[in-house]
């Protein structure tokens, strides 16, 4: 269902469409999008996706009940991922990762940690936590840095936490941490919201993302189920918002 937004005029005129948004909204869509937790996940089966193509084969290690993998001395790639998985827990550690492109440009760069860590006893809830570097067209795009930065020189720097609490097929979710971008400065991201496939397929259906720089960005979900965000600046409505959310 696609509703048509309105401003009410206080002169009593009839409604008209919602203006556009007067500030740069490219770096509200591009945190909003970082901070949905498809975003890290997607982070981290892109970087296994990538590193698993050519040649280059992981270093197995065979634990009880987990596997262990290590990608390193790869010419496909500069750095080295080493990643854990078990019925509870997963992480991935990254250390000067470089992907290039087929000119040997670098195209995507990252170094940290993303873990998972999955309830294992009620199977309720689901911990996710992101602690990065990240620069690159694929990694930020140039909202939130210079993709044609060198490799580690003014990186986006991320550090994130969710929690997914489980609820049947719908889940609520919280979102707590920074964001640092050399080219937009520090945020504070802070949010909550529910995510119902029996209301919106793919979107959240209501709740609040608070992002925080010199003003207070409140970025309002609603069970429209068309992914646009009422967008507020420190209480005055500034329009919608509809990037592109990963699912």
């Amino acid at each position: 269902m696609t509703i048509l937004p309105v401003l009410l005029l206080a002169c009593g005129s009839a409604p008209e469409p919602e203006s556009a948004p007067p500030h740069d909204s490219s770096a509200l869509e591009a945190l909003l999008t970082l901070s949905v937790p498809e975003s890290a996940s997607s982070l981290l089966n892109g970087l296994l996706d990538d590193v698993r193509q050519g040649d280059c084969e992981p270093a197995v290690f065979d634990e009880v009940e987990a596997l262990r993998e290590s990608w390193s001395a790869c010419a496909a790639h500069d750095g080295a991922i080493e990643r854990y998985e078990d019925d509870a827990l997963s992480w991935m550690e990254i250390e000067g990762l470089v992907l290039r492109d087929d000119r040997g440009d670098p195209r995507l760069w990252a170094e940290g940690a993303i873990e998972r860590f999955v309830d294992e006893d009620s199977a309720r809830w689901t911990r996710l936590d992101l602690a990065a570097a990240l620069g690159g067209v694929e990694a930020c795009g140039d909202a939130l840095c210079d993709p044609d930065a060198e490799p580690f020189a003014d990186p986006l720097l991320v550090d994130l936490s969710w929690t997914l609490v489980h609820d049947g097929d719908a889940q609520d979710v919280l979102v707590t941490g920074t964001v640092l971008s050399p080219t937009q400065g520090a945020w504070t991201v802070e949010g909550s919201w529910r995510q119902d496939p029996a209301v919106c397929d793919g979107a959240p259906s209501s709740g609040l993302l608070l992002l925080r720089d010199q003003q207070l960005h409140t970025l309002g979900f609603s069970d429209a189920c068309d992914r646009c965000v009422r967008w507020s600046v420190d209480g005055e409505p500034q329009g919608l918002l509809c990037p592109e959310i990963v699912d």
